[in-house]
């Protein structure tokens, strides 16, 4: 460590390895807060979806459960990991158990991200097309689709302007947010 009594700098850390500090040090706090929001999201989508049993039953996808569960798995141990690396001492294991769970993390927002592409519109990233079904085979005229099935509701901001939430654009947006983080 630099001192002024010693007058030496070989102890002082270079720039590089101050910077790789600093990125170790306040990385874990930007990340809680995002696996936080994303916890939020995924969790309201979740519940939205399990109120609606017919979604996990033919002709619908086969990936609407995993699709839903596994963001909000994800995002509930990153939140907990997360917490665990503000506070716990780095050690050379602890570093190596860090690389491992965010590596798994990231891997199972991959996994999510592609189950949720399965059952959203084309073309991905639009809901253009939410009122058609992907793949019409064996699916009966009327029919609704998952986002005719889920309710759309409005909210009212604190400056009275009235907001519409759309369960397609709600997913896109989970879905983003999982490729942004992954």
């Amino acid at each position: 460590m630099y001192t002024p009594a010693n007058n030496t700098l070989s102890d002082k850390p270079s720039p590089g390895i101050r910077i790789i500090q600093w990125f170790e040090i306040f990385v874990p706090g930007i990340f809680l807060i995002l696996f936080i929001v994303l916890a939020c999201m995924s969790g309201v989508y979740w519940r939205e979806v399990h109120q609606h049993s017919e979604l996990f039953e033919p002709p619908y996808s086969p990936n609407i459960k995993p699709g839903t569960y596994m963001p909000f798995i994800a995002a509930c141990i990153g939140v907990a990991f997360f917490l665990l690396s503000i506070f716990i001492p780095h050690s050379r294991i602890w570093w190596l158990a860090c690389t491992i769970t965010r590596f798994a993390l990231a891997m199972s927002l991959v996994a999510s991200t592609v189950l949720q592409s399965h059952y959203l519109p084309l073309p991905l990233g639009s809901c253009k097309n939410k009122d058609v079904w992907r793949d019409s085979a064996g699916v009966e005229g009327g029919l609704p689709t998952i986002f005719e099935v889920l309710p759309t509701y409005q909210t009212k901001s604190k400056s009275g302007k009235h907001h519409t939430h759309r369960p397609c654009d709600t997913l896109l947006t989970i879905w983003r947010f999982e490729i942004a983080l992954a």
